[in-house]
């Protein structure tokens, strides 16, 4: 194996552990079962996103390869906005009926 496989294995290995841990947390702290049913779409929907991005960069030729970037960024930044826009809405209309002020 070479020096670069080495580096994109454990990249690979550090990147997916990261990920784990951080959605475990994400669902362990998330109060209710609308945040946590948010959680897990954004989280569908990045995994997506991530798979058919790593699909193009493999598949297109080289020039064109580092162009499956620009859609991928913005992509994962719409997916970002409006899935805290969701759980916004979500916290909101739970602080309107409890009567408890909304975390930013």
């Amino acid at each position: 194996m070479t020096a670069g496989w080495t580096g994109i294995l454990v990249a690979l290995i550090f990147s997916l552990t990261g990920t784990l841990l951080g959605l475990y947390h994400t669902f362990k702290y998330a109060p209710g079962v609308r945040e946590r049913k948010i959680m897990i779409w954004t989280t569908i929907a990045s995994g997506c996103a991530t798979a058919l991005f790593l699909g193009f960069l493999l598949s297109l030729p080289n020039p064109y390869r580092h162009l499956a970037w620009i859609p991928y960024l913005g992509i994962m930044a719409l997916i970002y906005f409006v899935g805290k826009r969701a759980m916004k809405k979500v916290r909101l209309k739970q602080a309107q009926n409890r009567d408890i002020p909304v975390q930013e």
